[in-house]
C-alpha cells in the first residue's frame, strides 16, 4: 500500500497550504513497523497512531506557519534494522499571502527602510546618526547627502588627474636596445658577446663590424598608471550607478537635487571614461608605483589617495539579520514591515520634529545595520506640545514602571505610540500586527479578545488605564480601516495600501 497524505496518494512535489492538518496513512508488510519522518527547517517525528483492526498507521502533524519545501521519509523497522523505503519532497505554499505578496513585502521593507534611512538622516542614534562626527563640516551627516558629497569629491580629484595626464603624461624608463654605427657607439659592453668577423689574410686582427647594438634608456607611457586611473574612473562610476539605484528605492522624486547631482556626476565620469587615453588601457586595479616615484611626482601621490578612497566607500546596504529571513518565517516578515510602515507613517506627519532614533545604528565598513530596539524608543520626536515615543515590544508586568500590567498578566504588544504632553496624563496607542485571515479574508473575530486586553489591561500603578486605542495590523487585501466605538479597530495593511494606517494615527493623535 502506498502512503497516503490527507487520504491521497502521495506524490513528489504536490502542494499543500500552510495552517492545515496533514495526516500521513500507511498500511505496512507485515512484521514491519514503519516510521515517518519529516524534515524542515528542523527534524520532526511525529508520534504514530495505530488502527489495529485494519493493521493501519496514522501521523498527524499541522505545519502552522511553516512555508516551504517538507522532505517526507518512510522508514522499515525490522529485526535486521532500520532502512529507508521511500522518500518524497512536498511544497507547503503560504495560505494568506502568496508568493507574488510574499516578494512585493520583502522588496517594500527595503524600499521602506531606505525612505526611513534618508529620513531620519538629520535626526540621532541615541544622541547621532552618524558614526562620528565628519571631519569636514561641509560633509552633511546624512549617510545619502554623504554618498552623494562622496562622489562629486572624488569625481572633482578624477578630473584633476584627467587633465594633468593631458599636460604632464606620467612615463617610465625601459631599456631598449638600438642599432649604432660602431663609430658612434657610446657602449662597447656587447661585442665581447658576438661572433667577430673572420679576418683576412692580409690582417693579423679580426674586423669590428660596422653596427653594433646598445642599450639606452627610452621614456614610455606609464601603462599601469593609465589602466589604475581607468579602474578608479569604473569604480566611482559604479558607486554612482548605486547610490542613484538606493535614491529610486527610497521612492525620492527625480526632480531631488541628490538625484540630479547623482545623475550629473554619472554623465561627467562617463565621457571621462571614453577618452582616447583611457579607451585603450587596461584597468588594474593594484597600486603598482615605486616609492620613487611616489617620492618625486606629486601625480602618483595624488592618485594614491584617491585609490584609498574609493577602496572604502560609503555604503547604504541594510546589513541587517532580521531582514535574511526564511521564507517560512512570514508572521515575523509581516511584523517587521509593519514597523516600518509605523514608523514611516510617524515621519511623514506634518510638522514632526524627529529627536532620537534607535532603528539604524552604524556597522563596520561604513555600512548600517537595521536593529529593532526593545530596550529604547525606536523614535523619539516632538509634534506640537507632545511627545512621541514609539516603543518596539515593551513589556507591562505587575511590577513594571512607569506604566504596568492592571491584572497578573504580562503584556506584550508589537508597537506602543506614547504620547504625552504637559500637565496631561500620558495616552497610549497599540499596534499589533496579527498574521491570520478568516475564510473570507478579514481578521478572525477571535483575535479581537487581545485588543480589549490590552485596552483594559496597560495602565499607571495608581490603576489608571491610559490605552486609548488599539488597531490591529492584518493582511487583508481591502486596504480598510474600521473603528469602534470602544477603542479597538482593524487596519488591512499591505504594499501599497498603506493609507488607512496613516489615517489610523492621525485619528487617534488628534481625538
Amino acid at each position: 500500500m502506498h502512503v497516503l497524505l490527507n487520504n491521497q496518494p502521495i506524490q513528489d512535489g504536490q502542494v499543500l497550504l500552510a495552517r492545515q492538518l496533514l495526516t500521513f496513512t500507511y498500511q505496512p508488510p507485515p512484521g514491519v513497523q514503519p516510521v515517518l519522518l519529516l524534515t524542515t527547517s528542523n527534524l520532526v517525528r511525529p508520534m504514530p497512531t495505530r488502527h489495529a483492526a485494519h493493521e493501519l498507521w496514522y501521523w498527524y502533524w499541522h505545519p502552522l506557519d511553516y512555508t516551504g519545501v517538507v522532505q517526507v521519509t518512510l522508514l522499515h523497522t525490522q529485526a535486521e534494522g532500520q532502512a529507508p523505503v521511500s522518500m518524497w519532497q512536498v511544497r507547503v505554499l503560504p495560505q494568506h499571502l502568496d508568493q507574488q505578496h510574499y516578494q512585493r513585502l520583502l522588496e517594500d521593507v527595503h524600499h521602506t527602510a531606505h525612505g526611513l534611512l534618508y529620513a531620519l538622516g538629520h535626526s540621532t542614534v541615541g544622541a547621532g546618526l552618524a558614526a562620528e562626527p565628519p571631519p569636514d563640516p561641509a560633509v552633511p551627516p546624512n549617510l545619502l547627502e554623504a554618498a552623494c558629497a562622496f562622489v562629486q569629491v572624488h569625481l572633482a580629484t578624477l578630473e584633476q588627474i584627467s587633465t594633468q595626464l593631458d599636460t604632464a603624461p606620467p612615463s617610465v624608463v625601459q631599456p631598449t636596445l638600438r642599432r649604432t654605427d660602431t663609430a658612434h657607439a657610446r657602449r662597447f659592453d656587447r661585442l665581447a658577446r658576438l661572433d667577430l668577423l673572420p679576418s683576412p689574410p692580409q690582417h693579423t686582427l679580426p674586423a669590428v663590424p660596422a653596427h653594433v647594438y646598445e642599450t639606452i634608456p627610452a621614456h614610455t607611457p606609464d601603462g599601469a598608471v593609465l589602466g589604475l586611473v581607468r579602474h578608479l574612473l569604473d569604480l566611482l562610476w559604479q558607486y554612482s550607478n548605486t547610490f542613484r539605484d538606493i535614491l529610486f528605492s527610497a521612492r525620492i522624486a527625480p526632480s531631488h537635487p541628490l538625484l540630479q547631482q547623482l545623475t550629473h556626476a554619472h554623465q561627467r565620469l562617463q565621457h571621462l571614461r571614453q577618452q582616447p587615453r583611457f579607451a585603450g588601457a587596461v584597468p588594474r586595479s593594484e597600486w603598482q608605483c615605486s616609492s620613487q616615484q611616489m617620492q618625486y611626482n606629486p601625480l602618483y601621490r595624488q592618485i594614491y589617495q584617491c585609490w584609498q578612497a574609493l577602496r572604502q566607500p560609503p555604503t547604504l546596504s541594510l546589513a541587517a539579520p532580521q531582514m535574511q529571513l526564511p521564507i517560512h518565517d512570514l508572521p515575523r516578515l509581516y511584523e517587521y514591515w509593519c514597523v516600518l510602515q509605523v514608523l514611516q507613517a510617524i515621519t511623514q506627519i506634518e510638522a514632526i520634529q524627529i529627536h532620537t532614533q534607535q532603528l539604524f545604528r552604524p556597522a563596520p565598513l561604513r555600512a548600517w545595520q537595521v536593529r529593532f530596539a526593545t530596550d529604547a524608543p525606536l523614535l523619539t520626536a516632538q509634534w506640537h506640545d507632545a511627545t512621541l515615543r514609539l516603543w518596539y515590544q515593551p513589556r507591562y508586568t505587575p511590577t513594571s514602571t512607569p506604566y504596568t500590567s492592571l491584572d497578573h498578566q504580562t503584556h506584550i504588544p508589537d508597537l506602543v505610540l506614547e504620547q504625552t504632553r504637559p500637565e496631561q496624563p500620558p495616552r497610549l496607542l497599540v499596534l499589533d500586527a496579527k498574521y491570520r485571515l478568516d475564510p473570507q479574508g478579514a481578521i478572525p473575530t477571535a483575535t479581537l479578545g487581545d485588543a480589549y486586553t490590552y485596552l483594559s489591561g496597560i495602565g499607571t500603578a495608581d490603576g489608571q488605564r491610559i490605552v486609548s486605542a488599539v488597531l490591529l495590523l492584518y493582511p487583508g487585501l481591502s486596504g480598510a480601516l474600521l473603528r469602534y466605538v470602544s477603542g479597538v479597530g482593524t487596519v488591512a495593511l499591505l504594499p501599497a495600501q498603506t493609507d488607512g494606517l496613516r489615517r489610523g494615527i492621525w485619528a487617534t493623535l488628534t481625538s
